[in-house]
């Protein structure tokens, strides 16, 4: 019974950690603490506790021979790949930002080797924490926009549209309301500064949820799903589109019926982002779907004229400010990569996705790890969170995996798997 207390202790710890990490992590990519308050550096400090917080997964990592070594060659690896990209552009704000996410990527991918040996996931935890910031969200939500509640708030970012900054950060960005069946209101993001950051992490939950919970509960659910629907993001519906759409196809509830099901859901998920796309190009928000667009072709033409392998230096986008003349970054993350770090930097990024896809010898699975590279694409090209935690966590967790590893499951005793459940696992 002592040892039972004793281990139970243990796991209910390591699992606390993990969920604070997922927070921090979260927290860094993209919330309005951090990128348009940011007072004190708040964002450096975080970023130094993240690293501080994974040091006893990285050291416990250390305990096994074949993760030294693996440890040891992506390290070599990201030194030798930051190493060139100092040399061709010594600039010192790009050098110390990229060392600062080559140092998160060994730690991210050190920590993943661990877990996986333990059978942990992060994006377990990932969904737990975005579960756990949806029911506050629609708290908030409700209080504040459709009830008229009145919380303290602090006023933060331009002056023109600014940001109301409530307790616990909760975010309404007052720029252009929806207006919903007479109802007006503003799109939800959360704690973050944009509804398209938000969608990352509700997508991702929400891939989880369907596809590795063995025991899918109703409530967190259905909170995932409304918060993603009030954030009115076209690329956030897309994906989810596609979530659901698998999952249709697998079911055995809908094996009769699923490619009805699948024509008729494809129909209205089609008009409703054609219904949103049209908005955005003639509506309030016709100004932001051009500067996507321009962001798009000028971020393509930088890539053309400037290092084509290398990049023109990692954070380097004031050549891309200058051209585009408003002084701001591209709001394509991936184009962003393209240009700054070049063809080498955008293979050194989706190689694993590609290799694990190939590797997978599980149909299932293999389909699943599509989805989840066209996941990253999407969410990439529609933000600009290259710089994010968030996204080096997800390659580094890609190059962590094996070629065979069992499939992590909620539901399963202390996360682990039996030979039985890995053969009746349907993805």
């Amino acid at each position: 019974m002592n040892k039972g207390k004793v281990y139970f202790g243990k796991k209910m710890r390591r699992d606390l950690w993990l969920l604070l990490i997922s927070f921090v992590i979260m927290v860094l990519s993209g919330s309005v603490i951090c990128s348009v308050i940011n007072e004190n550096d708040i964002s450096k400090k975080l970023s130094l506790l993240l690293a501080g917080m994974l040091v006893p997964f990285v050291v416990k990592s250390f305990s096994r021979i074949n993760n030294i070594k693996r440890i040891i060659i992506s390290t070599i690896s990201i030194s030798l790949f930051v190493l060139i990209s100092i040399i061709i552009y010594p600039y010192y704000t790009s050098m110390q930002a990229l060392i600062a996410r080559a140092v998160w990527f060994v730690m991210f991918f050190s920590s993943v080797l661990y877990l996986e040996h333990i059978q942990y996931s992060f994006i377990e935890f990932l969904y737990k924490a975005t579960v756990i910031i949806s029911y506050f969200s629609l708290f908030m939500f409700v209080a504040i926009e459709l009830f008229g509640i009145e919380f303290p708030y602090r006023v933060a970012g331009n002056p023109y549209l600014p940001f109301w900054v409530y307790w616990g950060g909760f975010s309404i960005f007052t720029g252009h309301p929806f207006n919903v069946f007479g109802l007006q209101f503003y799109r939800l993001a959360s704690i973050f500064w944009e509804p398209g950051i938000y969608q990352i992490f509700l997508n991702i939950a929400l891939y989880y949820c369907f596809f590795y919970c063995s025991q899918k509960k109703r409530i967190p659910l259905i909170s995932l799903i409304i918060n993603l629907l009030l954030t009115f993001s076209t690329t956030g519906y897309c994906i989810f589109v596609m979530i659901v759409a698998l999952w249709i196809s697998r079911n055995k509830i809908f094996s009769k019926y699923k490619y009805l099901m699948l024509i008729i859901g494809g129909t209205i998920a089609v008009l409703l982002v054609y219904f949103i796309v049209l908005d955005k190009k003639t509506g309030a928000y016709s100004g932001s779907y051009n500067t996507r667009i321009s962001d798009l072709i000028i971020g393509l033409q930088i890539f053309k004229q400037g290092n084509i392998l290398f990049g023109i230096g990692y954070n380097n986008t004031g050549i891309f400010e200058a051209t585009q003349g408003l002084d701001r970054g591209s709001s394509n993350g991936l184009v962003t990569w393209l240009f700054t770090m070049g063809l080498v930097g955008i293979a050194v990024v989706i190689f694993p996705f590609i290799k694990n896809i190939i590797n997978e010898t599980n149909r299932d699975e293999r389909i699943n790890k599509i989805l989840f590279f066209g996941m990253f694409i999407l969410f990439n090209m529609s933000e600009p969170i290259y710089f994010a935690p968030i996204m080096w966590l997800l390659v580094a967790q890609e190059y962590a995996k094996k070629k065979h590893i069992n499939r992590i499951v909620t539901g399963c005793p202390e996360g682990k798997l039996n030979k039985s459940d890995v053969l009746n696992y349907t993805g």
